[in-house]
């Protein structure tokens, strides 16, 4: 970038144009793509998705009169089913004797690999090849009955799954594993016990829910349960490459969510940021914690550690899984309560401080409506901004369409929210060389974050994002090579205050 660059300044009083998110009407029936199942009391759900060949590799749990199965559609960037993946765009599980879903990681050559349990309940790993749609065996483990998978994971020379040890309702004791394969799904016994890591109480019974790579080992989360109703606690592990705990994660190898007293919820999951802080989503509860890579609370995020979107006060409300922006914003897909014939999808957008967005929808919130008993249950981020939704659309109160749906970003007007943020200034103007101050005023000592927009929304830039003193803070800023001239909007956000400034670069 050429020097002498011009910062003009347009100060606003009520709006200012930001990012907001409308359907993408190009994709689908105006925004929206619906594959259904024939049949009578069919219930079809999306509840995973990746992009997978530049295209989008969904997971679609399928109930009927014939039992339980797990569909994989694949879809083109419009919306419209694959005809040339497997079969015209379907890839059944019937391979097994299992009623039941699969979970799926994507091989370094591009193939599928799947993990499910057989007849005799004994894991059952296989590879589906993208080019012959052929599909083989890779791992039948009969060194312990009952290991149910709950997710696999891949690297360039690996696979890990992990899952139930055992699953015994009745009792209540149970535990969790994590197996180590080669990409031939040879079992690693150097890793824990002869290939597998086992975690188990005698006295509780253990879930694993995710299962993730993390800052040279993998990142496990469990729940426990010592009565079989409700009452779960949840705990988030680091394990090293060869099997061993990581002491010094968390407390002893442990790090627990102890922030509130209850939590009922189901099956969680894990998302990490760019600096490697540790979310965990508890699925069908509105919380979600934040860690340091250390296994610490990060206590200046939501309440204490915890995120917690009380919106029952007008919605008995379901959430699923979480994504995490690029500016450390969150997407939280759910929906009202789906067992209700007249349910509805919601998408809940976060600040990096865990507090909602209240520059996106309502508040926050975008409540979406699909016809009756609909819901989302993830997302799929793209690169350049936009999101695909994924869940399920009803037709009534037993039989559904599995739903996608794509949201784009737009510019919208919105409003600023100058508590705690005042005096915002930037100078000098024009600017001398390449830089440029920020100064401002805040309420109280908190964490703060300047950054950069294109007036479409689209980030550009972080200049600062750490804590800031209460009273005057002044900062000083490069312009970084590569921003081109043009028009962008400076975002200052804090917990309950976001200001923006309109800024023209000029060449």
């Amino acid at each position: 970038m050429k020097s002498g660059i011009i910062v003009a300044l347009v100060f606003f009083t009520n709006f200012i144009f930001a990012q907001n998110y409308q359907l993408d009407t190009i994709f689908g029936d105006k925004g929206v793509s619906l594959s259904n199942f024939p049949g009578e009391d069919v219930f079809a759900i999306a509840y995973d998705g990746i992009i997978w060949d530049d295209s989008y590799l969904i997971e679609c749990f399928i109930d009927d009169d014939n039992g339980e199965s797990t569909v994989f559609i694949k879809y083109d960037k419009n919306g419209k089913i694959d005809e040339s993946f497997a079969d015209h765009g379907k890839l059944i599980n019937e391979v097994f004797e299992y009623d039941g879903p699969l979970h799926f990681t994507i091989l370094p050559n591009g193939n599928i690999a799947l993990a499910s349990i057989d007849s005799l309940d004994y894991l059952v790993i296989y590879e589906y090849d993208k080019n012959s749609k052929t599909d083989k065996i890779i791992t039948i483990d009969t060194t312990y009955d009952s290991l149910y998978p709950a997710s696999i994971i891949s690297d360039d020379k690996n696979i890990y799954i992990g899952g139930v040890l055992k699953s015994d309702w009745i009792s209540g004791k149970d535990g969790l594993f994590i197996m180590k394969t080669d990409l031939e799904g040879n079992i690693d016994s150097t890793f824990g016990e002869n290939g597998l890591f086992i975690l188990k109480n005698d006295s509780i019974y253990i879930t694993l829910n995710a299962l993730t790579f993390y800052d040279g080992g993998l990142l496990f989360s469990f729940g426990e349960n010592d009565n079989i109703v409700h009452n779960w606690t949840y705990s988030l592990s680091k394990l090293d490459f060869s099997g061993e705990l990581n002491q010094s994660f968390g407390n002893g190898g442990f790090a627990k969510m102890e922030n509130i007293d209850f939590l009922d919820g189901d099956l969680g999951e894990l998302n990490l940021d760019k600096d490697n802080n540790i979310y965990f989503n508890i699925i069908s509860s509105p919380y979600i914690f934040k860690f340091d890579n250390s296994g610490n609370p990060v206590l200046t995020y939501g309440h204490n550690g915890v995120s917690i979107i009380d919106l029952n006060t007008q919605y008995d409300m379901v959430m699923g899984s979480s994504r995490i922006m690029d500016d450390g914003g969150i997407f939280q897909f759910g929906g009202t309560n789906e067992f209700f014939d007249e349910a509805q999808p919601l998408i809940n957008k976060l600040l990096p401080s865990g507090y909602p967005d209240t520059t996106y929808g309502n508040n926050g919130l975008l409540q979406e409506y699909f016809g009756g008993n609909s819901v989302f249950y993830n997302g799929i981020m793209n690169d350049d901004g936009s999101f695909i939704a994924i869940g399920g659309q009803g037709i009534d109160g037993s039989s559904q369409n599995v739903l996608l749906a794509k949201y784009k970003l737009f510019p919208s007007a919105t409003k600023e929210i100058s508590d705690g943020i005042s005096g915002l200034k930037v100078y000098p103007n024009p600017v001398i060389g390449n830089k440029f101050h920020v100064a401002l005023d805040l309420k109280e000592s908190s964490e703060i974050e300047i950054s950069l927009f294109s007036i479409t929304g689209k980030k550009i830039n972080t200049f600062y994002n750490d804590k800031a003193n209460e009273g005057e803070n002044i900062f000083e800023f490069d312009v970084k090579s590569g921003i081109m001239p043009g028009t962008y909007l400076l975002k200052v956000m804090n917990k309950p205050g976001v200001r923006y400034k309109k800024i023209s670069i000029l060449d």
